[in-house]
């Protein structure tokens, strides 16, 4: 708690005024308290209220959890039921709240600077209360704005020069208006993207306005603006609106995904119109699968101790104090297993639905060793000098060349289709060609042959076109799982596979 450098503000409710060094204080102030960091004892009571008069579960739900853990004092206020709705002003309701003994008011107001009548006050008028805001209108949204700095602070560590896309229905967006200010005054670029009708001259004095998957590839922080429909009213555009058409011209796909940088995030301020700014892949920790891995790894029961917990003993009765568990000595790696085999006519291809019908975990003192122990647990073992068949989509071909290479360099012989062929030998690859599904059938050097005849002994197919059943990816896909031949369909598990192949000449230690 010594010597840290905190912040005083009278009111907080814009970003304008933030200097640099205000901005870094609240950041690393936050970390703190992310991170376990004490809450000072109040020396005497702080009253605080909630006035949202917008419809608000994240916010307010964030503030009240927020005030309660610093130890403030929260006076429950319903503007459904408030004099608001006699034609009381929001000075005379504050009035009301700063004789009643509250300190500070968080609120949150369809009306741009409604806060002006509260904090530039006239002559006559007297009000001693902190205003802190929530959102006003479509005008700024200060809290938000400072989540997303510290997202950004925590993953890059700085600001300068980072570029910044702000996507979508920019003018109806408080967060956006508080983050381009605050960014370029930081020192980050910022460019923008998404429809033009949604998109005001003024904000090219903070970035450029440019199409989406020119952007892509260029992008540190990818932030996309949730759809404001709400504020649509009018709007003859709103009219016109199509879900999948904006989701095609600008939302993230995994095409897209892909095309980013590999340290790049994505944000999004919530709430989410699903499948239309991203395409959401659910994240599913099943307790079957994802607590006894991390039982085992930890060393923790953890279904003994969520069952202790229920019946009435806290974690700290049961030896568990604040904060993250000792981090274990051996490195873990879980491995999906697929049963292809057995669905015959499931696509082996990796999406975004879940196949895998089961996992084996791997685990030793080295990253490489645990892998191996994974793959072999999955049954993904390969003989030391084998064959490798690449079936490559043509946007994969410059991701497969180190790949190719790699498998080269171990000893393994590469059999391409004639595609992929010219590309590898261009690189100076020997490559055994193969003839395509439906080229010279009879062959031996058909594509389906060569798997027929045992002679691959790995697959890599990265066809995710190819989703129909008479489709050659789809056809090769499911004779390498009929000859039990295994199959990658993504390029950065072949890269993995690679690790362990080319540290499997080492000794791995059983798990006791």
């Amino acid at each position: 708690m010594k010597n840290l450098n905190l912040v005083a503000l009278p009111h907080f409710v814009s970003v304008e005024n933030l200097r640099n060094d205000e901005v870094e204080a609240l950041i690393k102030r936050a970390e703190y308290f992310k991170k376990g960091g004490a809450v000072a004892r109040l020396t005497s009571p702080v009253y605080v209220t909630n006035m949202f008069f917008e419809d608000s579960s994240r916010t307010h739900t964030s503030f009240e959890m927020a005030e309660r853990k610093l130890g403030l004092t929260v006076i429950p206020f319903d503007p459904a039921h408030s004099s608001v709705n006699k034609g009381e002003t929001l000075y005379d309701t504050s009035l009301v709240m700063n004789a009643l003994g509250i300190d500070l008011e968080v609120i949150r107001h369809s009306q741009n600077e409604y806060y002006e009548d509260l904090i530039n006050l006239k002559q006559h008028q007297k009000l001693n209360i902190g205003v802190i805001n929530a959102g006003d209108g479509s005008g700024q949204h200060p809290s938000q704005c400072m989540l997303d700095m510290m997202t950004i602070h925590e993953h890059f560590g700085h600001f300068k020069g980072l570029k910044v896309a702000i996507v979508g229905d920019i003018t109806n967006s408080r967060v956006a208006k508080s983050d381009m200010e605050l960014l370029t005054k930081l020192g980050a670029e910022v460019y923008f993207s998404g429809p033009e009708c949604w998109y005001f001259e003024e904000f090219d004095q903070y970035g450029k306005h440019e199409e989406l998957d020119k952007l892509i590839p260029k992008m540190d922080v990818m932030m996309l603006l949730r759809v404001q429909h709400e504020r649509h009213s009018g709007d003859p555009n709103e009219k016109k609106f199509d879900a999948h058409r904006y989701h095609e011209k600008y939302g993230i796909n995994h095409k897209r995904y892909e095309a980013m940088k590999k340290d790049a995030i994505i944000m999004h301020p919530g709430p989410i119109n699903h499948d239309v700014e991203v395409y959401v892949i659910e994240v599913n920790p099943r307790a079957s699968r994802t607590v006894p891995f991390l039982s085992k790894i930890t060393g923790i029961e953890m279904a003994q101790v969520a069952t202790r917990v229920i019946m009435g003993e806290s974690l700290t009765q049961q030896g568990y104090s604040d904060g993250l568990a000792p981090e274990p000595d051996m490195i873990s790696v879980k491995a999906p297993v697929f049963s292809f085999s057995k669905l015959s006519d499931v696509d082996a291809y990796l999406g975004p639905e879940m196949k895998s019908t089961g996992e084996v975990m791997g685990s030793d003192h080295t990253f490489a060793k645990a892998l191996y122990k994974a793959f072999a647990g999955a049954k993904m073992q390969l003989p030391e000098n084998g064959n490798v068949l690449l079936t490559i989509e043509d946007r994969d071909k410059e991701k497969i060349l180190p790949i190719a290479k790699q498998f080269a360099r171990i000893g393994y012989r590469i059999f391409a289709t004639k595609g992929t062929a010219d590309f590898l030998r261009g690189h100076d690859l020997h490559v055994e060609p193969v003839t395509k599904v439906h080229e010279d059938e009879e062959s031996k050097e058909n594509i389906l042959n060569e798997l027929r005849n045992g002679k691959i002994d790995l697959v890599i197919n990265t066809m995710g076109h190819d989703i129909e059943k008479n489709s050659d990816g789809f056809i090769i896909r499911q004779v390498a799982i009929g000859q039990n031949v295994p199959l990658i369909t993504a390029l950065d598990t072949a890269d993995a596979l690679l690790t362990s192949l080319e540290n499997r000449s080492f000794a791995t230690d059983a798990l006791k």
